[in-house]
């Protein structure tokens, strides 16, 4: 499921890409040529996957019980696996017959494009009922397919002196958000959050960057910093072990399943960051860019290409990563706005002050729902 949906994701993308009108029919051939290369896989997908000589997508299969434990007690010690199992080829997905003139014009195209949308969200339906995420985004799969059902509405205030986990600690963390449809998939998911840690460090960046994906993402300009540094072009020393920060904040709406970041930012001695973009939860892509400096007193003078210096000189990034969590595009952006974009980010703040976690800490605090 995980390759169809990839192939799915990407299938989108070159909708998307028709759907600007932008391209001659050479593009445009290429573009349906690689679609029809993807049908293709995902009907070989739907035709050879198979479990013990059981076929698992081709539709010949329905239910499927699994034993778990040791004790001949089936519902204490087997799973039952179902709605999984349904035929899932180009055809029984709804893209077959539309693909054949989806790239004729950009208006059919957009219409495609939510055609796909419809299977993607197929897919991701029967990865969540079938119970069994791995891989590497197993982790955000698992959480996200596994929301408590029962709280489908859900907002507050959460306050913590000290915050720590293997990624990042700190201290005063502080967080505010109103949520509906929390419910397992994420897909009717919609909401606030605004959330802020202070005097922090984010931990062994390198490495855990390399042992998971969604982080690689996130700290990929610090690390192709971190490798530049090696060639003797400025000075960043042991900071991507553990990198300090005075200020991380954030500012996200969520809509059907989608992370909408309207502020987000990172304040530190040595690095400091700003982001902007989306992240869809649900269809696992996101895009977003990002803006990275580091301060003059890790540079030692050296001589850095145009696209890599802030307008003061100093050593920054700036570029855009987005299509899949699991095949991520990046793209180099100019970087002499960096310390105008993070100095606007750093700015414009959150909704909020925290002040509600202020006044409940003094005991001032009445509920009012």
């Amino acid at each position: 499921l995980d390759t169809i949906l990839d192939n799915l994701n990407r299938i989108r993308d070159l909708a998307t890409q028709a759907a600007n009108g932008v391209y001659d029919d050479t593009a445009l051939d290429a573009m349906k040529a690689e679609v029809d290369a993807r049908m293709e896989e995902i009907d070989r997908i739907s035709q050879a996957s198979n479990f013990n000589g059981l076929q698992l997508l081709d539709g010949t299969t329905t239910d499927m019980r699994l034993q778990v434990g040791a004790n001949a007690d089936a519902d204490a010690n087997s799973i039952e696996v179902t709605g999984v199992f349904e035929k899932t080829d180009s055809d029984s997905l709804g893209i077959k017959t539309p693909a054949a003139t989806a790239f004729d014009t950009a208006d059919a195209a957009a219409t495609f494009i939510g055609t796909v949308d419809t299977a993607i969200d197929n897919i991701s339906k029967k990865k969540s009922s079938s119970n069994l995420q791995t891989g590497e985004l197993a982790w955000m799969r698992n959480f996200r397919d596994r929301l408590p059902k029962f709280m489908p509405n859900f907002s507050g205030t959460l306050y913590a002196d000290t915050f720590s986990s293997t990624v990042l600690s700190g201290n005063r963390f502080n967080a505010e958000f109103a949520f509906t449809g929390m419910l397992p998939g994420a897909a009717d998911l919609n909401g606030t959050l605004d959330m802020k840690l202070e005097e922090g460090v984010i931990h062994q960046m390198e490495k855990l960057a390399e042992e998971q994906q969604a982080l690689n993402v996130t700290f990929t300009p610090f690390i192709m910093m971190h490798r530049m540094e090696r060639s003797g072009s400025f000075k960043v020393g042991e900071v991507l072990k553990d990198v300090a920060f005075n200020e991380m904040a954030a500012s996200v709406d969520f809509k059907n399943g989608t992370m909408i970041v309207n502020n987000a930012f990172t304040q530190g001695p040595v690095i400091s960051a700003a982001v902007s973009g989306w992240v869809d939860w649900v269809r696992e892509t996101f895009e977003l860019v990002i803006w990275t400096m580091f301060t003059p007193a890790s540079s030692k003078g050296g001589i850095l290409a145009e696209n890599l210096t802030d307008e003061s000189g100093n050593p920054a990034l700036a570029f855009k990563v987005s299509s899949s969590m699991l095949k991520p595009r990046v793209e180099m952006l100019r970087a002499k706005k960096t310390n105008e974009q993070i100095e606007s980010a750093r700015k414009r703040g959150l909704r909020t002050d925290f002040n509600k976690s202020r006044e409940f800490l003094k005991g001032e605090f009445h509920a009012k729902k």
